[in-house]
């Protein structure tokens, strides 16, 4: 029975790097405490998983999971990987239903020329002594991502999903009605809604809501500019609507916001 990674709650990054066999070398004897992430660059690593035998071929990803013996039984195939040990969650598809957007499978295949420039990264960071803690947990994210777009991307759902909210991020300050939407993609209303909440959590609307807020965040913070000014650059009909709007989704008045993160800065 397969088994797929949680993402809510979301799993926590421990150390990554680049790996790379010599002739005939075999996969380690272990049974690590935590999981391991492999995105097969090159070659094919071959491994004994609680005596099942494995093969992790080019494009392809595999996560062994925690507490699972693994033998190296017999040589890989000189393979190149990136490596990421990390905590996390899994459960089996049939022991109960989620939400496609909140798991990962535990294989499929992906582009390694997308992906290298986050594992890039991640090593540069993994050689810091100090810092770089929220950095590494974001490009492990974006890794995740990442490989779950790659699993989903022949699914048509998916697709649609993902196109409305590349639209609506694009002409947000627009106005925007459901109907108009509607007709531009050739759907109804309602099935625009379901198929958007099933994989961003929430509506178009309230999406939309969303992104006008950031970026009146990211104004607050860059300009000097009156708050009027910059609810109607983002799409708000009125001055009420936008601190409304504001308050909803951080917990505090634009001036309250600003007067605390700047605080930080």
């Amino acid at each position: 029975m397969a088994y797929y990674l949680k993402l809510n709650p979301l799993p926590r990054y421990l150390y990554g790097a680049f790996r790379k066999f010599k002739p005939q070398e075999k996969h380690v004897n272990r049974k690590p405490e935590y999981s391991v992430l492999l995105l097969m660059l090159e070659g094919s690593l071959i491994f004994y998983e609680d005596g099942i035998r494995r093969e992790v071929k080019e494009n392809q990803w595999y996560i062994q999971r925690a507490n699972r013996l693994q033998e190296g039984v017999e040589p890989s195939l000189t393979p190149k990987y990136f490596y990421i040990h990390f905590d996390g969650d899994f459960f089996q598809q049939n022991e109960v239903s989620v939400p496609e957007e909140t798991i990962l499978a535990t294989e499929g295949e992906f582009n390694p020329l997308q992906i290298k420039p986050y594992l890039n990264r991640m090593e540069v960071l993994q050689h810091r002594v100090k810092g770089a803690y929220l950095e590494k947990q974001s490009i492990f994210y974006e890794v995740l991502n990442f490989l779950q777009k790659s699993h989903y991307k022949d699914q048509k759902g998916y697709v649609t999903a993902n196109q409305i909210g590349e639209y609506l991020g694009s002409c947000f300050a627009s106005p925007l009605r459901l109907k108009d939407l509607a007709e531009k993609i050739h759907y109804s209303q309602d099935h625009i809604i379901r198929l958007f909440k099933t994989y961003y959590q929430m509506t178009p609307h309230q999406y939309l809501t969303a992104v006008r807020v950031t970026v009146a965040q990211q104004l607050i913070l860059s300009t000097e500019r009156p708050l009027r000014e910059i609810a109607q650059e983002v799409g708000f009909g009125d001055e009420s609507a936008f601190y409304k709007a504001f308050r909803q989704q951080t917990g505090k008045t634009p001036k309250q916001w600003e007067k605390e993160i700047k605080g930080y800065l």
